[in-house]
């Protein structure tokens, strides 16, 4: 007679092979421990394809436990969103910029130039550029840029080079604010002994975020 071991998930025959004898104990012995490796290893298999099936979701998706007492399988349901926590599924950190400008100076000219103080630079090659403009603007053709400034305030001082007054040229004094840059190209200016010390330009680049 056959026998078989039944299950909800799993059905078993014992091979003929493996059924015990009589006429020998240890075939016996050895035949109900290979059955039951058998057996636990169909079961096992059957098992985790059902749990498998049944609880496991896609990507981005977790599974959502059916309340106890009411029938029905778990459902998948979108996951947390990948990020800070807020629920936008976006990092919430804010991009640090560094805020840049410049001065140019064209002395046959007399012409200086700034960079755009309505508008914030992120890159010194942005402020260098608004700053020549600028000073062509302004009368020049042959501007250069004397000085740039990051993340400070800078003013621009126009006086001479010495106390001789025959050639002009720029002061540029920086800090923390425009009183303060503009007192330090002040005092630059007028330890040369120059006879004319007059602000030109003066302005803010500033870190920010967004």
């Amino acid at each position: 007679m056959k026998r078989r071991i039944k299950g909800d998930v799993a059905s078993v025959t014992i091979p003929a092979n493996l059924r015990p004898t009589e006429s020998n104990d240890m075939n016996v012995e050895k035949s109900s421990t290979v059955l039951a490796m058998i057996v636990l290893l169909a079961i096992s298999s059957i098992y985790s394809s059902v749990v498998q099936a049944e609880q496991g979701c896609p990507d981005g998706f977790v599974p959502n436990a059916v309340p106890t007492g009411i029938p029905g399988q778990n459902q998948c349901i979108p996951g947390p969103p990948q990020g800070d926590g807020s629920g936008s599924g976006y990092s919430s950190m804010a991009s640090h910029h560094d805020g840049h400008g410049a001065f140019a100076f064209d002395s046959a000219a007399m012409a200086v130039g700034a960079s755009d103080i309505k508008t914030a630079f992120a890159r010194s090659w942005q402020a260098k550029w608004s700053a020549l403009r600028s000073c062509k603007k302004n009368g020049g053709s042959d501007c250069k840029i004397i000085a740039t400034f990051e993340n400070e305030c800078a003013a621009a001082v126009l006086g001479a080079a010495d106390s001789s007054n025959a050639k002009a040229t720029v002061y540029v004094g920086k800090g923390p604010s425009i009183d303060a840059a503009q007192y330090d190209a002040e005092q630059r200016c007028k330890a040369t002994g120059s006879p004319v010390c007059k602000v030109a330009y003066s302005d803010c680049a500033m870190p920010w975020q967004d």
